[in-house]
């Protein structure tokens, strides 16, 4: 999944030397995999017979884009100045119908999510893509399983149009000022999430130990679980 931090030029390089696509053992996968990730930073992938995963760069829309990326970008021109950079929503919209008659369903899996930064409420896309998307998520919602996006570094579970729910994922880096931590997620025969269990550790009680000349380890906790803390019965697709 593509970041703001990834720095283009070296990502593509380390996946065209390496060849790092080869690790699909599937040569369709592989082929399909590659032509749209070296396009834009975007691919599907598939977790079984029913259900795919459509990994999207989100990166294209962040009102953020000159700042975070303005070293190497995919085009000469600036990428906002695009209705539809990298083709990415046409592709979107052409595969999720194409899964649509397939009968099957879809994760949605991106680094910035949509909407607003939980810390400041600034937007996160430019309102024209952040339309765009909110139009073909909501015309396919009935596929949709489950949107995970991260880049806040916080634990949030959102609701898109009253009906899309995203689980915000939180970060092991404290860089904005959060607690370090981790989910381990638990996936059902189907491969749909069943539950999950949020881990933390907390800084404040390290470095105050530091201070204090006593011995200070990280050490990971539970925080909650998601099925615990929401009294949800298990089913085919829990979360959802």
């Amino acid at each position: 999944i593509i970041g703001p931090n990834d720095y283009y030029q070296k990502v593509w390089q380390l996946f065209i030397k390496n060849d790092i696509f080869q690790l699909q053992k599937d040569e369709i996968s592989i082929n399909t995999i590659k032509q749209t990730f070296l396009k834009g930073g975007y691919y599907i992938t598939s977790l079984n017979k029913k259900l795919k995963v459509i990994v999207l760069n989100t990166v294209f829309y962040s009102t953020q884009w000159s700042q975070q990326c303005n070293t190497s970008t995919f085009y000469q021109e600036e990428t906002q100045k695009m209705s539809d950079p990298a083709d990415q929503f046409q592709w979107l919209e052409d595969t999720l119908s194409n899964i649509k008659k397939k009968n099957q369903q879809v994760y949605l899996l991106a680094h910035i999510p949509p909407g607003n930064n939980a810390y400041d409420s600034t937007p996160l896309w430019n309102e024209e893509y952040q339309l765009k998307y909110e139009n073909i998520t909501f015309k396919y919602k009935e596929i949709i399983t489950m949107s995970i996006y991260g880049h806040l570094h916080s634990d949030e579970y959102r609701i898109y149009n009253n009906t899309l729910p995203a689980l915000l994922v939180p970060s092991i880096s404290p860089v904005f000022y959060n607690n370090p931590s981790f989910r381990h997620v638990l996936l059902n025969q189907n491969q749909y999430i069943k539950t999950y269990t949020q881990y933390y550790t907390d800084l404040s009680i390290y470095y105050a130990r530091k201070l204090l000349n006593k011995s200070a380890v990280i050490k990971f906790q539970k925080l909650y679980n998601f099925h615990d803390v929401y009294q949800m019965e298990p089913n085919e697709n829990p979360i959802n």
